[in-house]
């Protein structure tokens, strides 16, 4: 077996929310993100590519429909925007998928998600953080 490449994503405090379940669903999908990067580095890349993606997908609903219930619930005044980012992202991460495996490249997918991840939650998501934080008592 090669060597373990480097994570593509490396968890570091500030990706945190401070929100506890926020912050696990998103370091369970950087693991998940990570999974596939390790795939492709030891050429398992096809073999685990449609697995790794719905698994991503499940688990990305799972977490917006976390993330929708926070704040609807705290009357979180961007919700609306917010959704519709997580409806292109779902849109986005099949386009990507279907890419991949038409071009059989797991990069395009792979680069699509660490994109995801840099610009949608170390951004998008830390724009709700003060709010979820007060409305959660979890204000420093």
């Amino acid at each position: 077996m090669p060597p373990i490449k480097d994570l593509l994503i490396v968890w570091r405090e500030l990706n945190r929310t401070e929100i506890p379940i926020i912050d696990e669903q998103h370091r369970g999908i950087v693991s998940i993100i990570n999974s596939v990067h390790h795939a492709i580095g030891s050429k398992k890349d096809i073999l685990i590519l449609e697995p790794a993606t719905e698994t991503l997908m499940a688990y990305s609903r799972i977490h917006f429909a976390t993330e929708s219930e926070l704040l609807e619930e705290s009357k979180y005044p961007h919700l609306e925007n917010h959704n519709k980012l997580h409806d292109k992202l779902i849109k986005d991460m099949t386009k990507n998928f279907i890419d991949s495996k038409k071009e059989r490249d797991p990069g395009i997918m792979l680069g699509f998600l660490k994109d995801w991840w840099l610009n949608h939650i170390n951004k998008e998501d830390m724009l709700y953080k003060k709010h979820l934080l007060d409305y959660l008592g979890l204000s420093k």
